[in-house]
């Protein structure tokens, strides 16, 4: 991230259930969280989330499956705090339906510092219709999926709604790789991949830590990391 004063953006790269900052606490069959029936199987995903090397929250993804059909919930809460003051505080939860692949419906309500989101939609006969704090619309596509991060086979298509904001937002998907993650002192074995989006789309800011988003040249932001300090040192590491 740049400082507020010098905004740029180089590219937009999305990780795995926050793999930049989350670090897996567990994963395992049970059958809480959901006020589930005995035909499903249920499925929990929970992640500590550190800001640098400071927990700041959590981020958990419940799923209850029946046959073809999948319930998600997922809930994310951080809190950044400075000094004695809570300087940004993220909530948010996020119910889908899915059947065969495809969402089906969607319910999520976000709080990001002192925006408020909520997204609602439902599959239709022709379409899927989309309801925001700000507008309503269709999305005419056979098939529409959110950014599933609990299930990366998911994640194809060129374009995916976000569930935080509502946007139909087009991508593409690289291919995965594996790696070892040293988590908490243990090699962790995981798949990476990479969202792409074109040059088209420019990123909007929602949790009013940066201010506005350039598209730079690879040389230039190089050289900004080689001979200024306008980015934080930690994100010189990434770059």
């Amino acid at each position: 991230m740049a400082k507020r004063d010098i905004p740029v953006w180089t590219r937009a790269l999305f990780a795995v259930g926050l793999v930049s900052v989350c670090f897996l606490a567990n994963a395992q069959d049970h059958g809480e969280g959901f006020a589930a029936d005995a035909v499903g199987e249920a499925k929990e995903w929970q992640f500590r989330v550190y800001l640098d090397d400071k927990e700041i929250g959590y981020h958990t993804f419940r799923i209850l499956e029946r046959e073809q059909e999948k319930q998600v919930r997922i809930d994310a809460t951080f809190d950044v705090k400075f000094l004695f003051f809570n300087a940004f505080s993220y909530r948010h939860t996020n119910v889908e339906q899915w059947k065969g692949g495809c969402l089906e419906d969607i319910s999520s309500s976000t709080q990001a510092g002192r925006k408020k989101f909520r997204v609602s939609g439902s599959a239709g006969t022709d379409a899927f219709q989309v309801e925001t704090l700000a507008e309503a619309f269709a999305l005419e596509s056979d098939c529409v999926r959110t950014f599933a991060y609990w299930n990366s086979d998911l994640l194809t298509g060129s374009r995916l709604l976000n569930a935080q904001t509502g946007e139909w937002v087009e991508v593409r998907s690289g291919g995965k790789q594996e790696e070892l993650l040293e988590v908490l002192g243990q090699q962790i074995a995981a798949q990476r991949y990479d969202l792409e989006l074109p040059e088209s789309v420019t990123p909007r800011c929602n949790d009013d830590e940066v201010e506005s988003f350039r598209l730079l040249p690879a040389e230039q932001v190089l050289r900004i990391v080689d001979e200024t300090s306008d980015f934080k040192l930690n994100c010189n590491l990434v770059i």
